[in-house]
């Protein structure tokens, strides 16, 4: 009966651990989207054009390019474009 008990136990702690990581994978995609978003918005209102870098706790969640770095020749930004 403790080996049952054991055993159940230590599946719920693992289901739990595997929830927590997959929750967290979750929360910091969704703020990489967010800001995504958020460029974007600005883009569409003719408010940004440039690259984005964003890090947290020194890891890189977003390196885009949003806009055109040559309206003249249709020249898309993107994240290694180099702004003067």
């Amino acid at each position: 009966m403790k080996s049952l008990h054991r055993s159940i136990g230590s599946m719920l702690l693992t289901c739990l651990s595997v929830m927590l990581l997959i929750s967290t994978a979750a929360i910091g995609q969704s703020k990489s989207d967010d800001i995504d978003a958020l460029l974007d918005q600005y883009l569409s209102y003719g408010k940004f054009n440039g690259s984005a870098l964003v890090a947290k706790d020194g890891e890189v969640i977003l390196k885009k390019g949003y806009g055109l770095a040559n309206m003249e020749w249709d020249i898309p930004n993107s994240s290694n474009t180099k702004h003067r």
